[in-house]
């Protein structure tokens, strides 16, 4: 996964994933995205950081569709990674009947 802190920061949709997110963490990666949302990802340290990209970021946050390899928005993330890694068209191809 290749997200880094800079261009996620101006990424319009990460606040949305963020808060998306948070109700479905807890411990030390709730704090950490909980943090994020009120200070902003440049504030986390490198262990924040740390667990954000292996709590947060791969499982809940597929960079691309598996089906196309198109972008996945921010906004479609939770529910791609729920739904094999599909974005919305192709989980909307797969799923009409033929």
């Amino acid at each position: 996964m290749t997200y880094s802190r800079d261009v996620m920061l101006d990424e319009a949709g990460v606040e949305y994933f963020l808060r998306d997110v948070l109700v479905l963490l807890d411990g030390v990666a709730a704090g950490v995205v909980r943090q994020a949302l009120g200070e902003g990802l440049g504030s986390l340290s490198d262990k924040q950081w740390a667990v954000f990209k292996y709590e947060v970021l791969e499982p809940f946050a597929p960079e691309h569709c598996t089906g196309c390899n198109q972008t996945i928005p921010w906004e479609e993330k939770i529910i791609a990674a729920d739904d094999r890694g599909l974005c919305s068209f192709c989980r909307q191809t797969h799923l009409k009947p033929d």
